[in-house]
């Protein structure tokens, strides 16, 4: 039952007679939530809803509150919480259940409220509530104290822990309260006076008879050793840890191995070796491998802790290493076993030495000098990441990079083959830790015959099937593609380009994973060759732009102009401008167009105002009259940004005379007051900003002068619609060639202005494609394809046809629907193409004439 229920089924007071209650002390400092339901008095059935009658003056009590108002006091009627700290405090036990059974609802939706209010009642009464109340606020509790809580909550519920575990009998109780102790006993800044209590209260539970106070006081040693001093940690907690470690109980003594990992790390080195080392040498010597087990952890970790300060201390070159050189060969031996067959004793072993031989060999690695001790090394950690055992695999994979940088030297082949494998793991999860650290791993071991397997294992994760070991991959992608890059066989942009071909896997994904995708590959126009920004990069992020969301597009807007700037040639990149904006400023629908509004505005902040001028000016301008208001606001908007680049442009006067006379408010109002901070910015004109251009005016230069020899012919960039815009470089020499780039980019363009046709068009392939993998003649393919290009024509004609047809365009259409309806005759491809090229070429220039007039006719009103 939920609190909603009670609400209905118990009639009580309303939170303005709850407040005005002066006879009532008050311990604790309610929260004005309380206040909302102030106006709203329960009707007979105990809601806050009133009832369907008319008042006063003739209203129907349901209209009393608007839409809003109501479901705001519906929401608060369930999570009162003054409400709910009553019920807590003077109820019975249903109620006080219903509460916590709420408690949950309330972390998500009213953190603070909850902390304020409701917490300090639980730790205040919970020890002396029945056992299974107890149990459920335990279960309530151990979501709020994995939350970062302050000191003071974090004291305030380990009093009510100490309390509770003080009184109570049940172990399942016990245990749980126990647990919450332990994790919130970090956390606390105590006191002296405070100290020395809880040291108290450890003692009383480590001198009882019952094997669950012990093994608690053994816990509580290690959690108290993380918040306090090493001079205190080594007064009050190492000889109570030790008493501990000798205890007759097994499950004692493993705790207190575990909380010696606490205390060895915290305390200095000298201290550890003199007081803490022989103990844990005896406890990895107990025969029972639980205890060994723990052991094993507790001296990883202590080893890890003291590495960067005393690493030159003789304790890792001659206490650590025969420890692990023992366990090595035990591993070693015990690995090459069947893990279904093996005894759980052994495989505890093998799957504690898995999860921390990175931190032994990190530690001791430079102490290993005899060829044998590394190759034994090596060979342990070879034979645990090629069991059958998942677990080893998975532990060992994560430990690739720690093995990569401490034994590439010697073993860098043999690791990046074994880098390799595990990319191939049948084990999802072992695919994903290597994921984690493939750019470390790669980065410690590239370099000669190293390159191939490391770029395998690569490419193998970014096309793994499981969308999580792909996003794993995708975190690091800059890094991997910088180390990749250095190496001369692989830094071509052929070799590199399948890598970026992978990651069209991860376009499938979800809104984040994409746009985590493009900061990637934002992050990699700086880092990678001119072609792969060309051939891969580019390509990616227009298929993002036009297939994700509002977030998604923003982001790529903002990395294609990016890589736009990084392209060296000059012409080859005022061609592939010109198409970015006719596709985008020109787009068949409005969103395309408010993006590259967006586009403008991020290269405004990268661009020098000469270059942003040259590129962007004239399309800017244009849209000041769009049909759709939704884009003359965004324009109107960023004007106030970009003004004072464009102020110089012809066209700027009428499109700001344009903007002022929108029928639309919202422009006019956007609008308003950027002649006048124009004005401003003339008269005085920042050092600053003009110091900022001229280096971005410089920086570009230089990136002009960076042109790369041997870069190849042409380059080619795929949209979603999977029609190419080829730029070959001899014919980009010229800008006479500008509106043959607006033609060949057309198809996209229209084609994205209509999305419907966009998504039966990639059905249509697909089905083409499967076609042709089961066994369709050669012919017929070529049918298909013919088949398919006409579709294409058939629904640009039709577009046409319903925008803007003249009467120039009347046979030109009618050509185009003849090639459409002509399904049966199986026409060369290349008259396809050509009569495709001169289809969109014309359409071009329909449209460009079309916007020219409205232009005009905006302008000058005629």
């Amino acid at each position: 039952m939920g609190y909603s229920d009670v609400l209905k089924k118990e009639k009580w007071r309303t939170s303005r007679e709850y407040l005005a209650d002066e006879g009532r002390p008050r311990r604790h400092s309610y929260s004005s939530l309380s206040n909302t339901l102030s106006n709203a008095s329960l009707n007979s059935e105990g809601s806050t809803i009133p009832d369907f009658e008319e008042d006063e003056e003739g209203r129907d009590h349901s209209k009393f509150f608007d839409e809003e108002e109501e479901q705001f006091l519906d929401h608060e009627a369930l999570i009162c919480v003054n409400k709910m700290a009553e019920m807590l405090e003077n109820g019975n036990d249903h109620e006080r259940s219903i509460v916590l059974f709420e408690f949950q609802q309330m972390l998500d939706y009213c953190f603070e409220d909850t902390l304020e209010i409701l917490v300090p009642i639980i730790c205040l009464h919970v020890h002396t509530w029945s056992s299974g109340l107890q149990l459920a606020t335990a279960e309530a509790l151990i979501d709020l104290v994995r939350h970062d809580l302050t000191p003071d909550v974090s004291k305030m519920v380990s009093a009510a822990s100490f309390r509770v575990v003080n009184r109570v009998i049940a172990d399942t109780v016990h245990e749980c309260w126990s647990e919450i102790l332990v994790m919130v006993l970090p956390n606390v800044n105590w006191n002296e006076q405070e100290l020395a209590r809880v040291i108290s209260l450890i003692n009383v539970h480590a001198s009882r008879t019952s094997d669950a106070s012990r093994k608690l006081a053994a816990r509580l040693l290690g959690a108290l050793s993380m918040s306090l001093s090493a001079a205190d940690v080594e007064k009050l907690i190492v000889h109570r840890a030790l008493y501990l470690c000798s205890d007759k109980n097994v499950e004692v003594r493993g705790m207190a191995a575990e909380s010696l990992d606490h205390i060895g790390s915290k305390v200095p080195l000298a201290v550890m070796k003199e007081r803490l080392w022989p103990k844990i040498v005896q406890l990895f010597r107990d025969p029972h491998v639980r205890i060994r087990a723990a052991t094993l952890r507790c001296i990883a970790h202590i080893v890890e802790a003291h590495r960067e300060t005393d690493g030159e201390d003789s304790f890792y070159s001659q206490d650590v290493p025969p420890v692990f050189l023992e366990q090595c060969l035990f591993c070693r031996r015990k690995a090459s076993e069947d893990q279904r067959t093996i005894d759980d004793d052994s495989y505890l072993m093998l799957e504690i030495f898995s999860e921390v031989i990175g931190q032994f060999v990190a530690g001791i690695h430079k102490y290993l000098n005899d060829e044998n001790e590394l190759e034994d090394a090596y060979r342990a950690f070879r034979g645990m990441a090629s069991a059958n055992g998942p677990i080893l695999r998975r532990n060992c994979a994560y430990n690739m990079p720690a093995m990569a940088h401490c034994l590439g030297q010697k073993f860098a082949e043999e690791l990046a083959s074994l880098a390799e494998l595990l990319s191939r793991d049948s084990d999802a999860e072992t695919r994903w830790n290597l994921a984690a650290g493939i750019h470390e791993t790669t980065a410690f071991l590239i370099g000669g015959s190293t390159v191939g397997s490391l770029y395998n294992a690569v490419q193998n994760l970014l096309r793994d099937e499981n969308p999580l070991v792909r996003t794993n991959i995708l975190r690091h992608f800059p890094d991997i593609v910088k180390t990749l890059a250095t190496e001369q066989e692989h830094c071509s942009a052929l070799k590199l380009s399948p890598l970026f071909m992978s990651l069209k896997l991860l376009i499938e994904g979800n809104w984040r994973t994409q746009e985590l995708l493009v900061r990637q590959l934002d992050e990699l126009i700086t880092l990678v060759p001119s072609n792969l920004l060309k051939m891969n990069i580019l390509p990616l992020l227009s298929q993002l732009a036009e297939e994700s969301t509002s977030q998604v597009r923003k982001a790529s807007m903002h990395a294609i102009v990016k890589a736009l700037r990084y392209i060296p040639e000059v012409e080859e990149r005022g061609q592939m401008v010109e198409t970015f904006c006719v596709e985008w400023a020109e787009g068949g629908v409005f969103w395309m167009r408010i993006a590259f509004l967006d586009a403008v505005l991020a290269a405004h902040s990268m661009y020098s105002r000469k270059l942003f001028k040259t590129c962007f000016a004239s399309q800017i301008l244009l849209l000041g009259a769009d049909p759709v208001p939704n884009v003359r606001l965004h324009l109107a908007k960023i004007l106030g940004v970009i003004a004072f680049a464009l102020a110089d442009e012809p066209p700027f006067q009428k499109t700001l005379h344009l903007l002022n006379q929108d029928e639309d408010i919202d422009v006019r109002e956007a609008i308003c007051g950027i002649e006048e901070k124009l004005r401003k910015e003339k008269a005085f004109v920042d050092p600053s900003l003009a110091a900022e251009d001229r280096a971005r005016a410089e920086e570009e230069d230089k990136i002009a002068r960076s042109v790369p020899n041997g870069t190849g012919s042409e380059f080619s960039i795929r949209t979603p619609s999977g029609l190419p815009d080829t730029l070959d470089r001899r014919k980009a020499a010229s800008r006479t060639t500008s509106s043959a780039s607006r033609l060949d980019s057309f198809d996209r363009r229209r084609l994205s202005g209509d999305r419907d046709f966009s998504r039966n068009s990639e059905k249509a392939r697909a089905g083409h494609y499967k076609g042709v993998n089961n066994g369709i003649p050669g012919s017929q393919r070529e049918t298909n394809e013919d088949y398919d290009t006409s579709q294409r024509l058939s629904t640009l004609s039709s577009i046409l046809s319903r925008s803007f047809v003249t009467a120039q365009s009347s046979s030109f259409l009618s050509n185009a629907r003849e090639l459409s309806f002509s399904q049966t005759a199986v026409r060369p491809r290349s008259d396809v193409n050509n009569l495709r090229r001169n289809f969109i070429r014309h359409l071009a220039n329909i449209f460009a004439s079309r916007r020219r007039q409205q232009v005009d006719v905006a302008a000058h009103g005629s």
